[in-house]
């Protein structure tokens, strides 16, 4: 099975909308992966990603624009086993590309994000799908197992500024993300599944956003059988501290006096504890044809009475 983020790339790519702007998708890929770059030769950008489908979803907006790639490279990951491909592309007609998507300004690359392609509804939510293509990834709990992995989804940014932008375009959207530093990186991260699914459904992605609607019912009820459990582990524990402290107080009154120093009724709740060790008080005042309250109120006097002879 893909991983959660593969079957976001999978879909944001599947369902692109034919109308949608291409350049703002590909605006969002090549600013967070900090893919443009240009020197006394001209403009370059690096298309790098481990993802198939992206790789030839970008290639299409590309060539379709009269730009193709000058070199290309794959290689083995030796973290992920996965095959990284990278691709370049040069030429004037990219120059051309960039300049309409906003990625140059004044003979330089672009550091924010492009008015031009982030200024209306559908060019900003496409900005975002082409910034997870290149930098993104979301992590749900496993539904095959018992992994105790939370809901986290982020993008990798180059710098603090566009991670800042991006969270800003996200908040146009009522998505509310956070940034950190990781590594030299900056990361526009969400811990929330509601506003993990809130960006789900804002972005179309209904196919993922069934998903993780299966994983979250999957762990709801989960937890509440481990919560269910773990109360009556707890019941069971306290019914057995209980009933260790009341047979110690028996058996104190039993060594020091005997229990016919007690009064009938207080004996015969004692005799009924110590043949009925394990038993909750609900079970052994059943047991004993009396109240819970009643045999709670017995079994107080006679621990007053085990106290009075420690002391």
């Amino acid at each position: 099975m893909n991983s959660f983020s593969e079957d976001i790339k999978e879909e944001i790519v599947k369902r692109f909308p034919k109308n949608a702007s291409a350049n703002a998708v590909l605006a969002g890929f090549a600013q967070v992966t900090d893919g443009v770059s240009g020197d006394r030769r001209g403009f370059s950008l690096k298309v790098v990603t481990e993802n198939g489908t992206t790789a030839q979803f970008l290639s299409s907006i590309l060539s379709s624009n009269g730009v193709f790639a000058s070199s290309t490279e794959i290689k083995s990951d030796a973290i992920t086993g996965k095959d990284r491909m990278a691709f370049e592309y040069t030429g004037d007609n990219l120059e051309d590309l960039l300049a309409k998507c906003g990625l140059i300004e004044d003979g330089e690359p672009s550091l924010d994000i492009p008015f031009k392609v982030a200024s209306r509804r559908p060019d900003k939510l496409s900005y975002i799908k082409g910034a997870f293509l290149g930098g993104g990834s979301c992590t749900i709990p496993d539904e095959s197992t018992y992994s105790r992995t939370g809901y986290h989804f982020e993008i990798n940014c180059p710098t603090l500024d566009l991670a800042d932008e991006i969270c800003d375009l996200l908040m146009d959207f009522d998505i509310i993300a956070k940034t950190l530093s990781r590594k030299g990186s900056c990361i526009v991260y969400i811990k929330s599944k509601e506003v993990i699914s809130d960006l789900l459904n804002t972005l179309g992605l209904r196919k993922c956003l069934d998903r993780l609607d299966r994983i979250a019912e999957f762990k709801d009820e989960r937890n509440n059988a481990n919560r269910a459990s773990n109360c009556a582990v707890s019941n069971i524990d306290k019914t057995v501290t209980a009933s260790v402290k009341q047979v110690q107080a028996i058996e104190l009154i039993k060594s020091e006096r005997g229990l016919e120093f007690l009064e009938p009724a207080l004996r015969d709740v004692a005799i009924g504890r110590e043949q009925n060790l394990n038993a909750s008080m609900s079970e052994l005042a059943e047991i004993l044809g009396i109240t819970k309250s009643c045999l709670m109120h017995r079994l107080n006097r006679i621990q007053a009475i085990a106290d009075s002879l420690r002391k």
